[in-house]
């Protein structure tokens, strides 16, 4: 892997960034030794919160295999090629929004060139779990009873 040469791509897609007046964050996939996608931050261009590098990235990349799942294994099977690792190249390394987000679209590894030292970044949202029960036991019904419907039909 040329991790240099990758790295170098994220950090021309943070410039790309930088020239919008957008924080200057890039990244790009790899697999197979090939970059997949590129993309850099556009939350203030798109006035979307969610408009990081990486969470462009991994839906650019969701788009064009037309799955969410970026794995070595589902995208060696869906691009016909050998079994490999996923790694995302980007040049700050994520936030927890994008970490969630890296996480769920299961890209095997990441690496990063800038680490995250800014504790003001870090906003406090009070998150409260329903104290109603019979609310909350239909949600948990309701999500139990969608992945046994999943699994009985796959």
């Amino acid at each position: 892997m040329n991790e240099k040469r990758f790295m170098n791509a994220a950090l021309k897609e943070a410039a790309k960034a930088a020239e919008k007046n957008e924080v200057p964050v890039g990244a790009v996939i790899v697999f197979n030794g090939k970059i997949l996608v590129r993309a850099h931050n556009l939350t203030e261009t798109k006035q979307q919160v969610a408009a990081h590098a990486e969470t462009l990235a991994i839906e650019r990349l969701s788009k064009k295999i037309k799955n969410f799942r970026l794995d070595g294994k589902t995208l060696a099977k869906l691009l016909n090629q050998p079994e490999g690792e996923s790694t995302m190249f980007v040049s700050l390394k994520p936030c927890e929004m994008c970490m969630g987000a890296i996480k769920a679209a299961r890209i095997d590894k990441v690496i990063y060139a800038a680490d995250q030292t800014r504790t003001d970044l870090v906003y406090k949202t009070e998150f409260l779990l329903s104290s109603n029960e019979k609310i909350k036991k239909q949600a948990s019904e309701q999500l139990t009873n969608f992945f046994k419907q999943q699994r009985k039909d796959n």
